[in-house]
């Protein structure tokens, strides 16, 4: 006996279509959840991490900033006392060399006073010698052949002036030098003079040894990156706030989309259950039989079902294989007492 049904194969179909479209949905809404939640937990915090990492490059430019004017002063403190110690090292090499020099001049004066002293000495001795040899041989002149006494006081009157001579001579030449000396001898650097500036670079050395010469100053290489990690850091910490709000947005968004598709699986659902149930319209048990089994058949509406559609059953949630003419037996021997679900569905072969 044949039954008017109110869904036909394609209302069916149309219905079994929709219930696999909206599993599909659900699939691609759960994916695209997935994704929205992975992004969402990268940007978590990212305000926070750009601040902080705003915050690390300007520390970071104020470091090289620092270090820079720190060794700029250090170079300079270290040249300025550098400059001074040279300046004092020099001058007190002039002065060394400049006393070396003029003592070296005055040894010279001094040299040629004592030559000079031994040359009129040595006249003065010749001289005596010879007029003495003179007198001698005056005295050997007969008594009447000469006026001793005459001839003596001359030789001696010309010995004196000759010696007055030498004494003038050796005075006239001694005078300038002894001036000369007296001169370089006030010219020359004194000793506490010299003492003063060896002091003076005594103490340039122990302050540039007290000045650390600094390291290498960072380079403006390293100092225009730092600055465009800071702007760059700048624009990553404005832009944050929105990139977060932006994936939130896109996260509840999925959320709304993954909730409208399971409502959309669920009204499939309950219009493929209302669909079955103009086929299906019951179940019938049969049994048991003197073998214990029992048999669960579908009581359909109309026979047979629509083609490429079979019966699909559970028993107590598990899938139970159907016999051929589409029941189900199952043993109903040393089961336990209680209520069991029997389910049966149109499937889409």
């Amino acid at each position: 006996m044949t039954t008017a049904v109110a869904f036909s194969k394609a209302d069916l179909d149309q219905v079994f279509d929709e219930v696999t479209n909206a599993q599909t949905d659900i699939g691609d809404k759960t994916s695209a959840l997935q994704d929205a939640e992975q992004k969402a937990a990268a940007v978590k915090g990212l305000t926070t991490a750009a601040q902080h990492a705003l915050r690390n490059s300007e520390a970071n430019l104020q470091l090289l900033e620092l270090a820079k004017d720190e060794a700029d002063s250090k170079n300079a403190e270290y040249a300025s006392i550098s400059a001074q110690l040279g300046a004092v090292d020099t001058e007190l090499t002039q002065a060394n060399a400049r006393r070396a020099a003029i003592e070296q001049a005055r040894g010279a004066i001094t040299e040629i006073k004592t030559a000079l002293q031994g040359w009129v000495g040595t006249a003065e001795r010749a001289t005596t010698t010879a007029f003495r040899a003179s007198i001698g041989a005056v005295d050997r002149l007969s008594a009447a052949a000469r006026e001793k006494a005459t001839a003596t006081d001359e030789l001696l009157k010309e010995q004196n002036t000759l010696n007055t001579s030498l004494g003038e001579l050796r005075g006239l030449h001694e005078q300038p030098l002894d001036h000369a000396d007296q001169q370089l001898e006030e010219s020359a650097p004194s000793a506490a003079q010299i003492t003063a500036l060896e002091g003076q670079k005594a103490s340039l050395v122990r302050q540039l040894n007290k000045v650390k010469k600094p390291d290498k100053a960072p380079d403006l290489g390293q100092i225009q990156q730092a600055q465009a990690d800071v702007e760059a850091a700048k624009t990553a910490a404005a832009e944050a706030p929105g990139v977060e709000r932006d994936r939130r947005a896109s996260l509840r968004l999925a959320r709304e989309n993954l909730t409208a598709a399971q409502d959309r699986l669920t009204e499939a659902l309950v219009a493929k259950d209302a669909a079955e149930r103009t086929w299906i319209e019951g179940i019938d048990l049969i049994g048991p039989g003197a073998d214990g089994f029992a048999t669960a058949k579908a009581r359909l509406a109309s026979t047979p079902l629509p083609a490429g559609y079979s019966l699909e059953w559970t028993f107590d949630g598990a899938p139970a294989p159907s016999e051929p003419d589409g029941t189900i037996r199952f043993d109903t021997k040393g089961m336990a007492s209680g209520s069991y679900a029997i389910t049966v569905h149109l499937h889409r072969d």
